[in-house]
């Protein structure tokens, strides 16, 4: 009969960039989402940085020295999806696996500290794998509710990226020669016709395609600044 399995919840004290970004800016939150190692001590990451601007954002990134290249894809005013080439470090995830733990997810990184929910049949073998390491600030098993708590606001978190609206290639193209054009300022610096002239279509597909898109984005945006609220 296999053993049952029980939930722990790790905290540790990083002393990484993420930990530092989040101890610089108060309220930034890091949730890393992948992590793939290279060869020459290097790693590729993403993650979701939420609760700072992109000028405190790209200066911090481009200061940090264990990041050798990085990309910045906006999804709202103070939400970020990030990207890093960097110089890899012991990523707990991989000796957490090595010792029969499965991690739930990649760590959330706030004031300072890494959270990770790890699914272990047997905690004695990661106590001892962090029993020695200062960074560890707190060990405890968590209880289910707890837990299928913690899972579904993660999975939550996680579908912000996935559920990003859809546009199609013509919405994209229309959308952003009319706002590169001041279709969008008060008052307009290009009219309809002349998008229409410009484009080559009529006017009425190019309004069409700017009003489906205009729904998509609001419909997106709003459920995005719901949750945000209530998270």
């Amino acid at each position: 009969m296999s053993e049952e399995a029980v939930i722990l919840e790790i905290t540790m004290k990083r002393k990484r960039w993420r930990a530092n970004l989040t101890r610089r800016f108060k309220g930034c939150v890091v949730d890393l989402m992948t992590v793939y190692p290279l060869k020459r001590n290097l790693a590729y990451t993403s993650q979701l940085i939420t609760n700072i601007d992109y000028e405190s954002l790209h200066d911090f990134l481009a200061k940090c020295r264990t990041i050798i290249n990085f990309s910045i894809f906006p999804i709202t005013d103070d939400m970020f999806l990030v990207i890093t080439l960097e110089s890899s470090h012991k990523f707990y995830a991989f000796e957490f696996i090595t010792r029969g733990a499965f991690p739930l997810f990649l760590p959330t990184v706030e004031n300072g500290c890494a959270k990770y929910l790890v699914l272990v049949t047997n905690p004695t073998e990661i106590i001892k794998l962090l029993e020695n390491d200062d960074e560890v600030a707190l060990i405890r098993k968590i209880t289910s509710y707890k837990a299928l708590e913690v899972i579904k606001k993660q999975m939550e978190k996680k579908q912000i990226i996935i559920n990003m609206p859809n546009l199609s290639k013509r919405q994209l193209e229309i959308l952003t020669y009319s706002l590169n054009h001041g279709f969008f300022e008060y008052p307009k610096t290009v009219t309809l016709k002349e998008l229409s002239s410009k484009l080559g279509l009529p006017p009425s597909t190019i309004l069409y395609n700017i009003r489906s898109a205009e729904k998509k984005i609001l419909k997106w945006f709003i459920s995005l600044k719901e949750y945000t609220k209530n998270s």
